[in-house]
């Protein structure tokens, strides 16, 4: 029995009326929710003796002890294990959004906590007024406790968390039925177990854990939404605008946004300078604001000038660092409604600083001071006129002109003032990626279409971080377009209602709306999205009309009826365009006899001159594609579909015009297949009309949602992507023609092209050493980055090894990929001039070589892309390698799911991502709210207060605060914005200037160190860009104005003793630069001379990559390399490429694309083809080709190659002498020149004399190629 002298301590037990009228009480030591009959005294002093009481007040007594860890993990493995703990203390304690970033130091362990919290027994005696920051910070721990504390949290994992019947029984719960209705909360075995002897003890289970974590996603994550598409499907959709929310609210990500375009003249880094942003983007889909003071102006309303003129801001953008408007002018008329405003459309660059009054000060400043200023009411906006069209005043004409003012309210002008309500108004374009990538591990092909994006204000470096790559949606069931839709549906109500964001940089509350700048992926999900037949079709590109070259049906087996069948099985690879690997004659003679049959012979022989202009197009492209064009193309099949009969025309009518809406077709067959079986009208019709009653009824619903969104045209908004349509394109395309066609059945010759890329001196690519017989022998199972080394050393191993037409042909590919590559570009008009001249060249040298590369598609896509980066920048800021590495995040994703709601759960996950990156990048978050506005863990409404937002505790950013596999995870790993200088020391050896080598050639330079200034020799350095530079490499060193440049062999590097780096210096041997004699690499050539200079480490602008002059030299493969395995060299060799004298001289490699920027001021132009020349000579080798009896192997041998176009009877002879005429570099080896066996160089019975003998081709425009 209790004993009676026991009293209700009020310090242990809380006491109150429940809402059932009963007298109950709670422990205020064990904290656990349950609930006690306050007049059971026995019940209550049986808890108070049960050991679950005993220990909690024992640890409230005594200091939790730190758990012993292992040396060397002490506090960041504490910090790990205790991470929640942290969080959740951060946001009961913030310490503001200026905390530092550093690592906290090592805390001593908490002071002992009294039980009683330090209070008397009567505690409301004692109370303190709190500041508001205490007050928001105490409500926020309140509203996290509530949430814990709160039964109905549990109600998904009630199982989970209940325990066994036995497990109740024990010390603290021999008190049964004292608890009244309430039922306790339910704790896990495992801590009742443990106690406190966890390292974890007080906090909570997994469970519980598990719960914070849902809340605090409700609270501060990313809602996904549910959406049910057109089509059928259920998918998932991460919402947009909270992931923009956060990324301003984010300072790791806020401080590099753009959200103006910038105009920086003829210079073109970023996608802001690019013309899409900057003046092709509707003007209702830029930043409206600016402000300046207390002045907000914004686009569409009338602004009064310094000078006392009005005007009308249509566009905001940058330059030379000052804000700038394009204006229309204002002028004053008069009507029958009085003297009212016109405005003129005709745009002139103002900048902020002459604007002196917005629209809000100019209406008070016009009704207070009417006779001072003398002009009609801001608001008074009659009309716009177009000076640049005739005056048409009839409304039932089109372009009336002058036209009613409908772009704003005149009265309250633009809609976003109303809506900021004071906040500035932003602007938020983004890249929106599509991609389709498999949710398994094995080679088990399970597609997930997924949307991706990133911010097109950040800088490039920034923009290709996986930190900067958003998911969006995924599924393995909804197709692309379908998906789509959602993302529409957001985009479009976020470009109405704005999203509340408060902006960490200029710590005030905004406004953001989403803009999509284009629409990345590679070229099949591309042509999807933009409605086109993809590159499989007749009209195989989505940007103009070019038509296939060689447009012969084909029935053969395994054919399809026409080159618009389409592969489903998704990728890449998968467009038509991938799977033949030729180009060269040895494959031609065997493909060319299979499938051919009669159906090439009964093929119309098409006229050379249509077959010319083909090929013209092809070369050149033709005019763009509409998006007004795409539309009523689609509304005609939408009609046509309506009668009965028409499937066949419908389909004909997408072959010939090349517009195909997958999303469109969807209905499309439902109608067909509603008529399945009937074959009279009057019984089909009926049918098909109800069919269609069912659908909906705007046609607009019925196609691609890409045609509803403002702002984007899918065939000029879907730009190149150089990783597919180059690295993995024609890269790919001739390597492997190399390896499977030109050296096929020669072994010895395979290994003498690995021995040579083995053997190359890689310094200054930036990458390891080539592993050549891999790139050999694996040639077929090669990856992008494969492809990136080849195309940079390719010229300097195949020189003797393929045909001399093929050889100009990877030489020119050679000059075009680093102008694609390259990141800055200082003169866009010359920059756009060479890129075009090297495309151009090297679609010629690819006819030259053999005009069946022609029916591969992605040749003809390169034409477009000089145009697309005058719209969007370097093509590296639309290159998708940041979005392809992000699909091992998605499969990840999947892997690590049950599967049975992949779309939900990936993106849930993805989610809850961006909530742990928003906490551990510092973003800041908002914490107080009213605690009755909180119904069920809802978000809080957003707060205009700056007090209301912080960011998690030092401690939490403490744990990314160095690399780490949370930082790996979360793609939070550290980026080196600024290199310093490092320098890699000689031994300890340090010299004065005059014991150095360097003032042996320079003894008393007048700009330089002092003859006793102190320096450490070194072996290496870095460079400002990040470059590894070591003794030996060759430099390209400037001025300090960048205007002047030479290239330069580093000698010796001085790296000063003092604290100054600008004492630093680099003795450099001056390399002489030979662009007049550039042999078989047409590449200048470097000889040093007797030529010294000390530069310091910032006029190096980088490392360049050298070669050996082997084609020139004859060097073999004599040399003898030893083996390193397990880290030591062993007794094995294996061949290497043995140099021959000169040594001394060098080939500079202006293939190289790392620093492409520098390396091409000195890049040679190659012999140019003439263009009418080689599409003649293109066009009659394909007409060979199709009216050839048999177009088999035997055909194929009738027809040998002509000399090429360059090279005449006269130049031949030089060739066989090893010399190199000065028009056209050669290869100087007799293997270029081996007599060809299957050759036969007797006339052709079926050329007529006189005609220049076509070259042989292979016809690849089979759907298997």
């Amino acid at each position: 029995m209790a004993s009676t002298s026991w009293q209700l301590d009020h310090r242990v037990w809380n006491r109150f009326v429940n809402a059932s009228g009963k007298d109950v009480c709670t422990c205020n030591i064990c904290n656990d929710g349950r609930t006690w009959d306050a007049n059971r005294r026995d019940h209550l002093q049986r808890h108070e003796q049960s050991t679950k009481h005993q220990e909690n007040l024992q640890h409230a007594l005594d200091p939790p002890q730190a758990p012993v860890l292992p040396p060397g993990i002490g506090i960041e493995r504490g910090l790990v294990d205790n991470a929640t703990h942290h969080l959740v203390y951060s946001l009961a304690h913030p310490e503001g959004p200026l905390a530092s970033d550093s690592p906290p130091p090592p805390s001593p362990p908490p002071a002992p906590l009294d039980p009683f919290w330090g209070l008397s027994t009567n505690p409301r005696n004692l109370e303190v007024p709190r500041t508001d920051e205490e007050e928001n910070a105490m409500r926020a721990t309140r509203r996290l406790e509530s949430f814990l504390n709160d039964d109905l949290l549990f109600s998904d994992d009630d199982d989970a968390m209940s325990d066994s019947p036995d497990s109740n029984s024990g010390d603290d719960d021999s008190d049964a039925g004292g608890s009244v209705e309430e039922p306790a909360a339910k704790r896990s075995r495992a801590q009742n177990r443990l106690g406190s002897s966890a390292d974890w003890f007080p906090y909570p289970d997994r469970i519980t854990m598990q719960t914070i974590d849902e809340n605090l996603q409700k609270l501060y994550g990313i809602d996904t939404k549910c959406y049910e598409g057109s089509l059928g499907h259920r998918y998932y959709v991460n919402d947009i605008g909270q992931i923009i929310a956060q990324e301003m609210a984010n300072p790791e990500v806020v401080n590099h946004l753009h959200f103006f375009p910038e105009d920086s003249g003829v210079r073109l880094t970023e996608a802001r300078q690019g013309s899409r942003w900057l003046h092709e983007l509707p003007a209702e889909l830029t930043t409206p604001c600016v402000r300046r003071g207390s002045q907000d102006f914004y686009i569409h309303e009338p602004v009064l000038l310094r000078d006392h003129r009005a005007a009308v801001p249509v566009r905001w953008f940058e330059r030379d660092g000052q804000m700038f408007g394009k204006c229309w002018g204002m002028q004053s008329v008069m009507t029958d409604r009085g003297e009212v405003w016109r405005v003129i459309e005709s745009l002139s660059d103002v900048p902020l600083s002459d604007m002196l009054m917005d629209f809000e000060d100019f209406k008070r400043a016009v009704n207070q001071y009417p006779e001072l200023y003398r002009m009609p009411h801001p608001s008074r906006i009659h009309e716009i006129y177009n000076p640049l069209r005739p005056t048409q005043h009839d409304p039932q004409l089109p372009n009336i002109n002058p036209r009613p003012w409908i772009l704003t309210n005149t009265e309250t002008g633009n809609h976003w003032r109303s809506i900021a309500n004071g906040r500035r108004v932003v602007a938020f374009p983004i890249w929106l990626y599509c991609d389709d990538t498999s949710g398994n591990l094995s080679k088990k092909w399970n597609a997930h279409n997924s949307f991706l994006f990133t911010a097109a204000g950040l800088p490039r470096r920034e923009a290709q971080r996986e930190y900067n790559v958003h998911f969006l949606c995924t599924s393995n069931i909804a197709p692309p377009l379908e998906m789509f839709e959602g993302v529409l549906d957001q985009i479009e109500s976020y470009q109405k209602t704005g999203i509340e964001a408060w902006d960490a940089k200029a710590g005030e509350p905004v406004i953001v709306f989403p803009v999509v700048l284009a629409l990345l992926g590679d070229n099949p999900m591309q042509s999807e999205l933009c409605s086109h037949i993809g590159l499989r079709g007749r009209l195989f590109c989505r940007h103009c009309w070019a038509e296939r070259i060689n447009n012969v049906k084909k029935k053969a087996k395994g054919d399809s009826d026409d080159f618009d069948s389409e592969d489903e099985s998704g990728g890449e690879d998968s467009d038509g365009t991938d799977r033949g690997d030729a180009g060269s004659d040895t494959s031609a003679a065997s493909r060319t006899s299979q499938g051919r049959g009669g159906a090439a012979q009964r093929a119309a022989a098409q006229s050379i001159d249509k077959i010319k202009d083909r090929l013209r197009k092809y070369f050149k492209g033709t005019e763009p594609r509409k998006r007004s064009d795409t539309i009523v193309k689609l509304k005609e099949y939408w009609d046509a579909a309506a009668e009965y009969g028409n499937k066949a025309s419908i389909a004909a009518s997408q072959t010939q015009s090349g517009i195909k809406d997958k999303f469109q077709q969807f209905f499309l067959n439902q109608l067909s297949d509603s008529t399945r079986g009937k074959r009279k009208k009057e019984t089909a019709q009926p049918l098909l009309d109800a069919k269609r009653a069912t659908m909906p009824s705007d046609f607009r619903k019925t196609i691609n949602p890409l045609w509803r969104m403002k702002g984007i045209n899918g065939h000029t908004d879907t730009p190149v992507e150089i990783l597919h349509v180059i690295l993995l394109g024609f890269v790919k395309y001739m390597w492997r023609d190399v390896i499977k066609n030109q050296l096929k059945d020669k072994d010895l010759k395979k290994d003498e092209l690995a021995t040579r890329l083995s053997s190359l001196d890689v310094s200054g690519l930036g990458i390891s050493p080539l592993a050549g017989k891999t790139l050999v022998k694996y040639a077929g199972s090669l990856v992008g980055r494969d492809f990136r080394v080849i195309a940079q050393v390719a010229p300097f191993v195949l020189y003797d090894i393929v045909k001399p037409e093929c050889y100009r042909t990877w030489l020119a590919l050679a000059k075009l990929i680093p102008l694609v590559w390259q990141p800055e570009i200082d003169d866009v008009n010359d920059y756009t001039v060479r890129l075009t001249r090297a495309i151009d060249q090297f679609l010629l040298r690819a006819g030259d070589w053999t005009p069946a590369w022609f029916n591969k598609p992605k040749f003809h896509l390169l034409v477009h892309l000089p145009d697309h980066i005058r719209r969007f920048g370097p093509a590296i800021l639309f290159a998708t390698e940041a979005f392809e590495s992000f699909n091992a995040v998605i499969r990840a994703k999947s892997v690590h799911s049950n599967r049975q709601a992949p779309s939900r759960d990936i993106a849930r996950a993805f989610a809850k991502g961006n909530r742990v990156r928003h906490f551990l990048s510092g973003g800041l978050f908002q914490v107080s709210a009213p605690l009755d506005v909180l119904v069920d863990g809802a978000r809080p409404p957003f707060s205009l207060d700056r007090r209301h937002w912080t960011s998690v505790g030092s401690k939490v950013r403490g744990m990314v605060s160095s690399k780490s596999t949370v930082t790996s995870y979360l793609g939070m790993q550290t980026v080196e914005r600024t290199h310093a200088a490092s320098f890699q020391k000689d031994r300890d050896r340090v010299l004065h200037y005059y014991e150095t080598q360097a003032a042996r050639h320079l003894p008393a330079p007048s700009q330089g160190p002092g003859q006793n200034d102190r320096f450490a020799m070194c072996l290496s350095f870095s460079l400002v860009n990040g470059d590894v530079c070591r003794l030996g490499d060759y430099v390209i060193v400037s001025n300090d104005s960048g205007d002047r440049l030479l290239i330069g062999k580093v000698h010796k590097i001085l790296h000063t003793t003092s604290f100054t780096s600008d004492l630093d210096w680099i003795l450099i041997q001056v390399a002489a630069v030979d662009q007049s004699h550039h042999g078989a690499y047409i590449m200048p050539y470097l000889e040093c001379v007797d030529r010294w200079s000390l530069v310091q480490r910032k006029q190096i602008r980088c490392t360049v990559n050298t070669q050996h002059p082997c084609a020139d030299n004859g060097c073999r493969l004599d040399g003898i390399e030893f083996l390193r395995q397990e880290r030591h060299i062993t007794t094995q060799t294996r061949a290497s490429v043995q140099h021959k004298a000169p040594y001394h001289r060098r080939v500079l490699n202006t293939a190289q694309m790392r620093d492409a920027r520098w390396v091409q001021v000195f890049a040679i132009d190659p012999p140019p083809l003439d263009f009418e020349a080689t599409v003649t000579s293109c066009a009659e080798a394909l007409i060979v080709q199709q009216t050839a009896p048999g177009r088999g192997a035997a055909a194929s041998q009738r027809a040998p190659p002509p000399l090429p176009s360059a090279l005449t009877p006269a130049t031949v002879a030089p060739l066989a002498t090893g010399t190199t005429p000065p028009t056209l570099p050669t290869v100087p080896s007799a293997h270029a020149l081996r007599p060809n066996p299957m050759r036969s160089h007797a006339p052709s019975p079926a050329i007529p004399p006189g005609r220049p003998r076509p070259r042989r081709v292979q016809d690849l425009s089979g759907p298997g190629v």
